[in-house]
């Protein structure tokens, strides 16, 4: 009573055509984003890193001097946010030479 599915199909000049440069584009996308993804993760466990491990150790730690302070206490305070400022520049730094990479690969 009713067609099947498959008889409904598209001419094949409606077909979208996909060119080889539509595909190396699609591919070099993935690529940037795949390369901007681990970037991201990999300094994203940096920063746990940074924030969780002085505190997890501070009991082994508060018998190390540092300038008078316990080490536990300058890694939390400073050390951190040195560590943090070093993140953002190399984020930075590394996304601008990945941003200048595709677009030269892109035209």
């Amino acid at each position: 009573m009713f067609p099947a599915v498959s008889d409904f199909r598209l001419p094949s000049a409606a077909m979208p055509v996909i060119s080889e440069e539509a595909k190396s584009l699609e591919a070099a996308r993935c690529n940037y984003w795949s390369r901007t993804l681990r970037l991201t993760l990999g300094l994203l466990a940096l920063w746990a890193a940074a924030t969780l491990l002085p505190i997890w150790f501070a009991p082994e730690l508060e018998g190390i001097r540092f300038f008078g302070w316990p080490l536990s206490y300058y890694l939390a305070a400073q050390g951190a946010l040195l560590v943090f400022v070093l993140i953002v520049w190399v984020y930075a730094g590394l996304m601008d030479r990945l941003d200048r990479e595709c677009m030269e690969e892109e035209g």
